[in-house]
């Protein structure tokens, strides 16, 4: 790494924090002024919904540059199902504590599938620059969610050439660099080019590269093998056919380089080894919607997509994965019905082991959504799903069922919504790692099922918003596929009850959030054992408060904002995991007399805590210390 001197020194953040801790007492004096001018009826009401939980679990591109998030911690830093902490090339993403090898990860609706390497990222990578939006769905959720999604469903819809272009514009481009200071530093470098082929077509070229050297933990120690280069790429053309048909196609290449050994998460002492991570993805989306029929409105896509890694003295293991998905929605009055089919084919390959397995899955499935009447809304829907699987011992696993769901949302009085819900979701056997590829699998293996029971209310009255939710979640038939010795079968049974609870405040100039969550996983093995934590399953979190706060200053265009993350200490099959406070805080400026230019300023761990994420797969990588960033961006 070529990056060995901090980007700034203690005098200039001892600076920065004297203009944040100015901006902040600022934000507090408006912050009463805007509530004297509510009380005496003046002041500024938002329009709309203050916010919701479904919107807690979104992340919005904005945010993301906000926050310059460079890894998969920072995207979901402000979401309040999910998790995610440790060195940013072992990232694992969780939802409500279970790992998303458990959920439906897609890219564009390409599905990233499985683990290639429990010790290395389970599939969530991705370049934050090229993000329109994140949606999660957190826990068994409706027919729409895909295969397989015992535990949700997370997707990143990129962007594209007609929504960055500005009103009368045919061309575009953006040019974007950061620097880091924790550790040995570290820059991110990314120019965007779009435009209009055809005034019905455009396109979107990204190019990325990111250096970044080893990071300091909070104790001011250099975490060694934390360093790593990054290249991506992006191709997207999209455009209309006709009035009623429209066609997007898009490339993306990601890949990382880092230092260490194949166990990613492990090694923290200096080694010469080296590690590759890489993700393409193709995809295909058409559409065809036609003007004034309510019966047709079809979205197909399809996609090919293929992760793989390579190390020091490891030839390359990978997992490809190619398939479609074709839906149509059909209006009848107050109900929306949604209904199609989905189809996998997936290849899992160790190249040093010359073995390969291979799993498909085949879906029907429809929704349906019924506004009753202004008080009631239903819910309901179903989808059966058929797996087909050969083990990389030869074995054949063939399997399939049902996965129903049903909702009821009831607003009563006006601001006021009550929901509660139940789904069920099966996956079938799916071939373990490419790494561990040397077990035999039980051919009478069954599938495992995911039963999720929810009751959710919210509230919303003027500038302010509560709500609350309560679930208790459970897998059957859990397969051991995580195992290096022993045959893969249904090994135990999965349950976790839990809570999520948020408040939140939105005036014309500041947002307010607060909340706490909690959830209770265990896991009981039939040989009579159980524990707080699995591989390949979950990992278990400590109650986790938060609150945050932004405040705009609309006449010099300049948004601050800062966040609190409080986890309580908890106990892990007998291994305590500490308790930890954590202050990140932020600082964007848009000059009025550089139209174009933002600059944006993070401080991620303020105070400096030396603490591990409780979702750090092992713990043998503590988070990084306080860094600070800055960020330049120049549109045109």
């Amino acid at each position: 790494m070529n990056i060995r001197t901090r980007i700034l020194s203690n005098k200039s953040c001892a600076a920065l924090f004297a203009v944040l801790a100015f901006s902040l007492n600022t934000m507090a004096e408006e912050a009463v002024t805007a509530e004297i001018k509510e009380a005496t009826l003046t002041g500024e009401h938002m329009e709309g919904a203050v916010t919701s939980l479904d919107s807690a679990n979104n992340v919005s591109g904005e945010t993301l540059d906000e926050w310059s998030a460079n890894d998969l911690h920072d995207i979901f830093k402000n979401t309040i199902s999910v998790a995610s902490g440790g060195r940013s090339q072992s990232q694992d993403i969780y939802i409500r504590g279970l790992q998303a090898t458990l959920a439906n990860v897609t890219v564009d609706g390409a599905p990233q599938v499985g683990a290639i390497f429990y010790h290395a990222g389970t599939g969530g990578a991705i370049e934050p620059e090229l993000l329109k939006a994140v949606n999660v769905s957190a826990g068994t959720g409706n027919a729409l969610s895909g295969a397989g999604a015992l535990g949700g469903a997370i997707a990143y819809e990129t962007k594209d050439g007609f929504e960055l272009l500005r009103e009368g514009e045919r061309f575009g481009g953006q040019v974007k660099g950061t620097v880091f200071s924790t550790g040995e530093g570290g820059y991110k470098a990314n120019i965007m080019g779009y435009g209009l082929i055809t005034d019905d077509w455009s396109y979107l070229v990204s190019l990325g590269h990111s250096d970044m050297g080893n990071y300091d933990d909070g104790n001011g120690d250099e975490v060694y093998n934390t360093e790593y280069e990054r290249d991506s790429a992006f191709l997207k053309a999209s455009g209309h056919l006709t009035e009623s048909q429209s066609i997007s196609v898009s490339y993306e290449y990601l890949e990382d380089d880092g230092a260490g050994g194949i166990a990613l998460n492990k090694d923290t002492t200096p080694s010469d080894s080296v590690n590759s991570q890489r993700r393409d993805t193709l995809n295909v989306h058409y559409d065809i919607d036609p003007f004034n029929n309510d019966l047709v409105s079809i979205e197909t896509n399809a996609y090919y997509t293929k992760r793989s890694l390579n190390a020091t003295g490891r030839e390359e293991l990978s997992i490809a994965s190619v398939g479609y998905d074709l839906r149509n929605t059909s209006v009848f009055g107050a109900l929306k019905l949604t209904y199609g089919t989905d189809y996998r084919d997936d290849t899992y390959e160790s190249e040093g082991d010359d073995v390969e397995a291979e799993s498909n899955v085949i879906g029907l499935y429809a929704q349906g959504d019924w506004d009753v009447s202004e008080l009631l809304t239903l819910s309901a829907g179903a989808r059966w799903d058929r797996y087909a699987a050969e083990a990389y011992d030869g074995t054949d696993v063939d399997q399939n069922g049902l996965s129903p769901n049903v909702t009821a949302i009831l607003k009563p009085v006006e601001g006021l919504e009550l929901s509660a819900s139940y789904a069920e979701a099966i996956r079938g056997y799916q071939p373990n790692q490419p790494i561990l590829n040397g077990v035999s699998v039980d051919p009478a293996v069954d599938y495992e099922t995911s039963r999720n029971l929810e009751f959710s209310a919210e509230y919303s009255f003027g500038h302010y918003y509560l709500g609350a939710s309560v679930y208790q979640f459970k897998i059957d038939d859990v397969l051991n596929t995580n195992s290096k010795s022993a045959d893969i079968t249904n090994s135990a049974d999965y349950e976790n009850d839990g809570y999520e609870i948020m408040l939140g405040a939105r005036y014309d100039h500041w947002s307010f959030r607060a909340g706490v969550t909690e959830n209770d996983p265990e896991t009981y093995f039939f040989n009579g054992t159980d524990a707080d934590s699995t591989t390949l399953l979950n990992a278990k979190i400590g109650r986790s408060w938060f609150s945050s706060a932004e405040y705009g200053f609309h006449q010099i265009g300049l948004t601050v904002g800062w966040r609190v993350d409080y986890v309580e200490s908890t106990v892990d099959d007998g291994r305590t995991k500490g308790s930890y406070v954590v202050h990140d805080a932020f600082a964007r400026w848009k000059p009025s007399q550089v139209e174009g230019l933002t600059v944006n300023l993070t401080i991620a761990n303020v105070f400096d805590k030396f603490y591990y994420d409780h979702s750090s797969f092992g713990t043998f990588f503590p988070e990084v210390g306080r860094e600070v960033s800055l960020g330049l961006t120049y549109e045109f």
